[in-house]
């Protein structure tokens, strides 16, 4: 009995058709197709999501910094204005953020155009106000990289809008730059608004923006914030 259904088992002619083969084919090829579809769908979007992380974080860092240093601004004696130099994409001023003695730095930061970052120098002051002297050679530091000013509002020459803009008691206008030596006195607020994109290069950018009132002058004042202290 065995041996007769071996020999059945080696006479049968049981399994799959070629038609058969080729569907499965067919239908291995499109679930294989679906998952890899799915499959870089999700890394690109993992992309995009690392590289709005990245310059997320870093853009709300440099910004803490920028407006925790616009903040520090100070006069270095009675009837000097905080502010030292204004222009749209730099900003000079007196500093101070000790405990101690005052002895105020002198800060600059400024847009690098040719490495697209934010540079703070400073120059450290020696000696206590109004008899402070400060160093020739600043030192220097990056804040941000891959970052930009703004796109100018149609009708506008430049290309770029400021990264800096200054304004006077609760006005809405900024004042014209380079500041005046009058507009370095009264000027009160500072407007920061800049770009920044992912460091792997994507061109998906950024925007934030913030205003920083001088700790020399009132925010809260009944028409707006008033004009320094030291003006």
């Amino acid at each position: 009995m065995i041996a007769t259904a071996l020999k059945r088992v080696r006479r049968g002619q049981a399994g799959f058709t070629l038609v058969e083969v080729l569907v499965a084919c067919v239908i291995g090829s499109i679930v294989l197709l679906a998952t890899f579809a799915m499959l870089d769908s999700s890394v690109r979007l993992t992309g995009k999501v690392t590289d709005r992380v990245d310059r997320t974080q870093r853009a709300r860092l440099a910004l803490e910094t920028i407006t925790r240093k616009l903040r520090s601004q100070v006069c270095p004696n009675p009837g000097s204005g905080a502010l030292i130099e204004a222009q749209d994409y730099s900003v000079r001023f007196y500093s101070f953020t000790g405990t101690g003695a005052f002895v105020p730095d002198i800060v600059e930061l400024r847009w690098d155009s040719v490495n697209n970052s934010i540079v703070e120098s400073r120059w450290a002051g020696t000696g206590i106000a109004p008899n402070t002297t400060w160093a020739s050679t600043p030192t220097t530091r990056t804040l941000l990289t891959d970052v930009k000013p703004t796109f100018a509002p149609a009708g506008q020459t430049s290309v770029r809008g400021p990264l800096f803009s200054y304004f006077v008691s609760n006005s809405s206008t900024a004042l014209s730059t380079p500041l005046s030596a009058a507009d370095l006195k009264a000027a009160s607020r500072t407007g920061v608004t800049f770009m920044t994109y992912p460091s792997s290069g994507n061109q998906t950018s950024t925007t934030l923006q913030t205003d920083v009132y001088s700790r020399t002058a009132d925010p809260n004042g009944l028409t707006g914030s008033t004009s320094p202290e030291c003006a």
